[in-house]
């Protein structure tokens, strides 16, 4: 079941880098500069990247430095700009948001004084930028050019979401409390333990979980058993929405266990009997 995607509010930073000193020098300014103003090194993620990126894509995901503050991210290549481009590009983000907020705006002038105080150049956008779909865009130019959706947009998103979801309820979620129903009568004569056995296992197994379909495209719902091998080397959004669902999905398998686990009639009868 895929959903609709978001653009990440972004922007860009392109430093100088002539010479093989130059950007060496620069690599280490920037890390200082990154960590002088909070920003704390993440480990390398690609591998969560791994099925769904081409193999060029791949090889420059192995070579980045993620750093991370609040919702904010900075990332950049390290050994894939030893190709001769002069300069090293990088990445600011602020996720959970649809534009950058007053705080983003700010932090992002913050870390560029902080690489000007520290002799790093920057450098202007530039033809072959363009051609190569590598912009280099502030937080106002990505603001202006992605404004907030007017309400019959939300209302359409919202409405899509959810059919979304319903569609994964039908599909995926419905047929496996079945599955978990018959299974757990072999496990258990007892109602109450029943009812605990399908609701705790479809919140660790059936959550829905999104998979991105392409880097920037559309997220596919799919079991969340298919990335419980993952999800501690996974983005900490990520994981907290993963923490979200679980618990979400507790409580509603909460109220199907009640529903499709029933006491006998029989056993109630004899009950009121006695």
């Amino acid at each position: 079941m895929a959903t609709k995607s978001i653009t990440v509010p972004h922007a860009n930073y392109k430093i100088d880098a002539s010479t093989d000193m130059q950007r060496l020098v620069a690599l280490e300014s920037i890390d200082q500069a990154l960590t002088s103003i909070e920003f704390s090194l993440q480990m390398n993620d690609w591998k969560t990247w791994e099925p769904i990126l081409e193999q060029d894509r791949l090889n420059e995901k192995k070579q980045e430095r993620r750093y991370v503050k609040g919702n904010f991210e900075v990332f950049y290549g390290v050994l894939y700009q030893s190709n001769n481009l002069g300069y090293i590009r990088l990445s600011f983000y602020e996720h959970d948001k649809r534009q950058f907020s007053k705080e983003g705006i700010d932090l992002y002038y913050e870390l560029k004084r902080e690489f000007s105080d520290r002799g790093l150049v920057h450098l202007s956008e530039s033809s072959d930028d363009i051609k190569a779909s590598r912009p280099v865009v502030s937080p106002e130019e990505f603001n202006q050019k992605n404004p907030p959706p007017p309400f019959r947009e939300n209302v359409k998103y919202a409405a899509f979401v959810a059919l979304s979801f319903i569609i994964y309820g039908v599909v995926i979620l419905f047929p496996g409390w079945l599955t978990l129903r018959r299974l757990t009568t072999y496990i258990s004569k007892s109602i109450i333990k029943r009812r605990c056995i399908l609701a705790g296992a479809s919140a660790l197994l059936l959550f829905p979980t999104p998979i991105p379909m392409s880097m920037f495209g559309p997220v596919l719902l799919v079991p969340g058993i298919l990335v419980l091998p993952f999800v501690f080397g996974l983005p900490e959004q990520y994981i907290n929405y993963v923490g979200l669902s679980v618990g979400l999905t507790l409580v509603i398998s909460v109220v199907a266990a009640f529903w499709l686990i029933k006491s006998s009639p029989n056993k109630a009868l004899h009950r009121t009997s006695r």
